[in-house]
């Protein structure tokens, strides 16, 4: 649905609302004008106590029915726009039906490259203007930039839940396009800073990484994440529900969880939303375990948010009005006059305008 739709939409609801309160505020008057002419009567001498006491309850038994087709009327024409929008979005083509004639994504090495790629969440305002660069197979690389720069957005196109209006995407020299989204996703696996758990048990939020996985590869999986030893204090171990969004969990653990499922689908392409920037030290030294593990062998994407996770990376990418600025080893960049090399100079400043600084690239030192 367009976010013109949607505009239209909110407009006409709040239009709906002002106007059914103008007219619940208008019948208050009018009832209000009654009751006080019935009464003024009553004290003209016109009307008995008792002939005013009727006419009072009579107009009171009027008032319930006229208000209520006021909110009828409402109703109506709130369920007109809601209507409207339902079957906008109904109307809207599935992915399967859009990709139903796509190939099946193979990958050999875990090339990823981005060529000239243009996109806009709307077209005539650009996230990303002409982006390429290349992730090299196996290697890790960092994406840096300012918020609002387009880190996420590349995420996002990578994992083909966005179309580029222009350019192309390529894994292994296949433009993902051209590709189902199944088989897309099937190569690639997320962790994102807040995890995507759901109420039910252990079990079966690792296993969601592959589901006919076995019970000794989950558990492997488990292990390698760093998880099986709290996971084996519970009651119930493997089979203890977790509750909606894992609330039963802390936040390592919850990470720790959605590391398992990515180490048990074991795809060969990983995006990062760095997973440790809201831990305590002890969780982020057993989640940075799990995540080195995870890395190991694969092409690795991460969004930083912590200098010490780029300082580690094989390739830096610096982000500056949606174009590539720089791209490059932490050592070559930090040789620079660049993003990189500015980060660096404010991780020792220990000033509040230089914490103010690092905010902006949603960074911690």
């Amino acid at each position: 649905m367009s976010a013109d739709n949607t505009y239209e939409s909110i407009t006409e609801g709040k239009l709906a609302k002002n106007q059914h309160e103008g007219a619940y505020n208008s019948l208050n008057v009018i009832f209000l004008a009654v009751y006080g002419y019935i009464c003024l009567e009553a004290v003209n001498g016109r009307y008995g106590l008792g002939t005013m006491v009727l006419l009072l309850q009579y107009a009171a038994l009027i008032r319930m029915p006229i208000f209520s087709i006021s909110f009828i009327v409402d109703q109506s024409q709130r369920a007109v726009a809601n209507t409207r929008d339902y079957f906008a979005a109904m109307d809207e083509a599935t992915e399967s039906s859009a990709t139903e004639h796509g190939g099946t994504l193979e990958v050999t090495r875990g090339q990823v490259k981005f060529t000239e790629v243009v996109f806009g969440y709307e077209v005539k305002q650009p996230v990303l203007r002409g982006l390429s660069f290349t992730l090299e197979p196996g290697t890790k690389t960092a994406l840096v930039g300012e918020s609002g720069e387009g880190k996420t957005t590349i995420t996002n196109l990578l994992l083909g839940l966005y179309v580029p209006q222009n350019g192309s995407i390529a894994i292994d020299g296949q433009d993902i396009s051209q590709v189902s989204r199944a088989s897309l996703r099937a190569a690639s696996s997320v962790v994102f800073q807040e995890p995507a758990l759901f109420s039910g048990t252990i079990y079966e939020n690792i296993a969601y990484g592959r589901p006919d996985a076995s019970k000794a590869e989950v558990e492997a999986a488990a292990r390698a994440a760093n998880a099986h030893e709290f996971i084996s204090k519970f009651e119930k171990g493997y089979k203890a529900e977790i509750g909606e969004r894992g609330l039963k969990l802390s936040g390592g653990q919850k990470q720790r969880i959605a590391i398992a499922r990515a180490l048990l689908k074991d795809a060969p392409i990983l995006i990062l939303d760095e997973a440790t920037s809201s831990l305590d030290s002890k969780s982020e030294h057993l989640v940075q375990e799990a995540l080195e593990r995870l890395m190991k062998g694969r092409t690795t994407l991460i969004i930083a948010h912590r200098l010490s996770t780029i300082q580690s990376v094989d390739t830096i990418i610096t982000l500056k009005n949606g174009r590539l600025e720089e791209q490059g080893s932490p050592d070559e960049l930090a040789q620079t006059s660049g993003i990189y090399a500015e980060l660096l100079r404010l991780q020792q400043g220990h000033t509040s305008s230089a914490a103010k600084r690092l905010k902006r690239y949603e960074l911690q030192a």
